[in-house]
């Protein structure tokens, strides 16, 4: 009885990721930048416990194999990874693909989700770098330094320009 539940729990777990994935491209995915920490959600609605897991691979099934993206070092979890809301560190730029079980204390689960989150590359800064005071009417040489993949471009005014 307990085999044929599981068996039964997987057929729906990989219909509803075939579903996911057939309507992925009109779904809203989660955008977010490498390096950032983002939240991922579910109900919690009196569930005991919770399994998160990161997929890196579209092509696997997710109802069966375990996710690679934390082991592959593209995500990392970021805090408690057994509650209804995990945090998690992106590390490199990529679609990903999410699915959290929640189970009651009998083992049952009515609250399933999956999801795709779309990672980018970082957010390019520039840091302006002043080695001495400035003052009023003076000239001074200032340094720029820039995070991100080039090419880089700026711009930049007096104040009394445009």
């Amino acid at each position: 009885m307990m085999r044929k539940r599981l068996y039964i729990e997987r057929l729906v777990i990989a219909a509803l990721l075939l579903l996911l994935l057939a309507l992925a491209p009109a779904m809203a995915q989660t955008v977010v930048h490498k390096g950032e920490t983002t939240p991922l959600t579910v109900e919690q609605n009196g569930y005991d416990s919770y399994t998160w897991e990161l997929y890196n691979d579209s092509t696997v099934n997710f109802a069966t194999a375990v996710g690679t993206a934390v082991t592959d070092g593209d995500a990392q979890f970021v805090g408690k990874i057994d509650s209804a809301t995990v945090n998690v560190l992106w590390k490199e730029p990529g679609t990903y693909f999410f699915k959290v079980r929640a189970l009651n204390a009998s083992g049952c689960t009515m609250n399933l989700k999956i999801g795709i989150v779309k990672v980018l590359n970082s957010i390019p800064t520039a840091i302006v770098v002043a080695d001495q005071a400035v003052c009023e009417g003076a000239k001074i040489e200032l340094g720029v330094s820039f995070t991100g993949t080039a090419p880089w471009s700026f711009s930049y005014t007096d104040g009394t320009t445009i």
